[in-house]
């Protein structure tokens, strides 16, 4: 299990989980599972899988300013617009079996950031600077 904290208060921290969760198989793939500590529900993203779920390192992580970089990375958390966003990046067979649901979504790349506001998923294009 990966957990990364989104913000403090005085009373209590608030704590998302991020999970990658095998498929199995010979080739096993992970699968992304997000659970907001807002409501602590589960949230399974079987379109959004991959062979490699590596996080860069914490220290680069906390940059400020970090922004991922595709050609580095497959997942990162990072802060766009004020907003704690995922970024994925979808490798060619999983962005070919998802496609439909990723256009539906308004996505048109392999490059992706998963956010929530109010409790719902937003997904959009990832834009690299």
């Amino acid at each position: 299990m990966i957990t990364q904290t989104i913000g403090t208060s005085t009373r209590m921290e608030l704590t998302d989980q991020l999970y990658f969760i095998g498929t199995g198989g010979a080739h096993l793939y992970y699968f992304l599972r997000i659970v907001l500590s807002a409501d602590k529900t589960v949230r399974d993203f079987p379109f959004i899988a991959s062979d490699f779920p590596i996080l860069p390192t914490g220290e680069e992580l906390t940059k400020k300013n970090y922004r991922p970089n595709p050609d580095q990375t497959f997942f990162a958390v990072f802060k766009d617009a004020n907003t704690l966003s995922i970024f994925i990046k979808l490798d060619e067979s999983t962005y070919a079996t998802s496609q439909k649901y990723l256009r539906r979504n308004a996505v048109h790349t392999n490059l992706l950031t998963i956010c929530f506001k109010d409790g719902k998923t937003i997904l959009k294009d990832f834009v690299p600077y």
